[in-house]
């Protein structure tokens, strides 16, 4: 396996490139849990609208 030559612009990319990542998975995470929180409620509020029809 061969080892890559780190060069000053790699590492540079790779340190703008961790940033960038650090925020989109900062953002993923929290799109994902408003999303999972918006089912629950949705699956809480058709559940309570099920049982107070019936």
């Amino acid at each position: 396996m061969l080892i890559p030559r780190h060069t000053d612009r790699d590492h540079r990319f790779l340190n703008g490139g961790g940033i960038i990542l650090a925020v989109c998975c900062t953002l993923a995470g929290w799109a994902a849990l408003s999303f999972t929180l918006w089912v629950i409620f949705y699956l809480i509020q058709m559940e309570a609208r099920y049982l107070w029809l019936a």
